[in-house]
């Protein structure tokens, strides 16, 4: 059983970085930058009012100025130099007339018989966002191994980007294993239960930008996995779920050595999601999850979405941990690091953590209602209400 760290280093030691092509701007939204991105100007590429009221020159203190009869507006660039003792109309996002160093709020500023009387004191620089303060050109703006937000997108729109180059998505075969795993339009028998899995794991698989598609179930039988197995291994990795406890049931491990696959871990020594697999035939890879629920979601947040991310080239692949208070007292027993499903929530004094009391790891309206993974360190750990934990976000396609 390696240590989580371990199983880490592992998977993103044997990730294959994907191939790139390039795509149309609007069709890259939720993929991976495969190239660096840079300014194409400077950003903004002049000084820019940020409030509607008038430029001034902060030099002239407060002292009555004479009002210019134009007004500067968005879209139109001033071909005058503001002069000592004047001041001019300006609205949002126009850019601002040489000579003036501070733009002053209509609100703060008293205007009659061609003149501006101002009524607060000014200061140099004041709502102007000087050119290039954000990025000069040719600066760095996203560099490769971002995923493109909706930010991002705009980002490049800015830079007139018309295509970009992108990480092709990670193909993913989703395989649900059980005798007592129905289809979710099937009525259950008395001992069987619908599907939630495969959608678990295609939702998540969507949600972060993979290519997903959902294989079947199999039954309870090397001869029914084996074959979809390989069938599934035209797609750059596959996912299965249910058969993976050590043991005389222990059939996805069965079925994996039968394929021919090279293992490289087991278990993994983690509370939910300890007998997970990692295995791959050539550049082909292969996760076998536990089949309770709350364990797929564990298992995917630590180890397969970091593999995904590393065959993305995405910088830092690992989840990244959050700090919180507690909102209820915990008392875990036993050896192995525990992730416990919660909701952490903003407050008056930052974010507060609550864990939930599972009805055991299938318990899919505690899941659903989560979004984080608290995360307690091994051993025995006692925890009052308003201590400092860590924990990680479920509901954030960038981490």
């Amino acid at each position: 059983m390696l240590k989580l760290e371990e199983a880490q280093e592992v998977v993103l030691k044997n990730a294959d970085l994907q191939g790139t092509v390039e795509t149309e701007l609007l069709q890259s939204l939720g993929l991976t930058l495969g190239e660096d991105i840079r300014a194409d100007r400077d950003q903004p590429p002049f000084d820019r009012a940020l409030v509607d009221g008038v430029a001034v020159r902060a030099e002239d203190g407060r002292a009555r100025r004479t009002l210019l009869p134009q007004t500067v507006a968005a879209g139109h660039w001033p071909e005058f130099t503001l002069e000592r003792g004047q001041a001019v109309r300006i609205m949002t996002g126009a850019p601002v007339p040489r000579g003036a160093d501070t733009v002053v709020k209509r609100e703060d500023v008293l205007i009659a018989d061609g003149t501006v009387e101002l009524v607060a004191e000014i200061e140099r620089g004041r709502n102007i966002a000087l050119r290039a303060g954000e990025l000069r050109q040719g600066g760095l703006a996203a560099p490769k191994g971002t995923r493109i937000t909706p930010a991002v997108l705009a980002l490049l729109a800015s830079f007139g980007r018309q295509t970009v180059r992108v990480y092709e998505p990670v193909r993913v075969a989703v395989v649900t294993t059980g005798d007592e795993i129905v289809e979710y339009n099937i009525a259950p028998g008395p001992s069987q239960i619908r599907n939630s899995n495969a959608f678990t794991l295609l939702g998540l698989l969507e949600f972060n930008g993979a290519d997903a598609g959902y294989v079947g179930i199999a039954r309870d039988s090397v001869e029914e996995i084996v074959p979809a197995l390989r069938g599934a291994l035209d797609r750059d990795l596959v996912i299965m779920t249910g058969g993976s406890a050590e043991g005389d049931f222990d059939l996805a491990g069965k079925a994996i050595e039968t394929i021919g696959a090279r293992v490289y871990f087991r278990s993994v020594a983690i509370r939910p999601g300890r007998p997970v697999r990692f295995a791959k035939i050539g550049r082909k890879a292969l996760f076998s999850l536990p089949g309770n629920p709350a364990s797929v979601v564990v298992d995917y947040h630590l180890l397969v979405r970091p593999y995904l991310d590393a065959c993305l080239g995405v910088p830092e692949p690992l989840p990244p941990y959050h700090v919180g208070s507690l909102a209820t007292p915990i008392l875990k027993k036993g050896a192995r690091r525990r992730f416990l499903h919660g909701r952490a929530r903003s407050t008056a004094e930052g974010v507060e953590v609550e864990p939930f009391a599972m009805v055991g790891a299938s318990d899919l309206v505690n899941l659903a209602r989560a979004n984080c993974l608290l995360a307690l360190p091994e051993g025995e750990v006692s925890l009052q209400a308003g201590a400092t934990v860590r924990y990680l976000r479920l509901d954030d396609p960038s981490h």
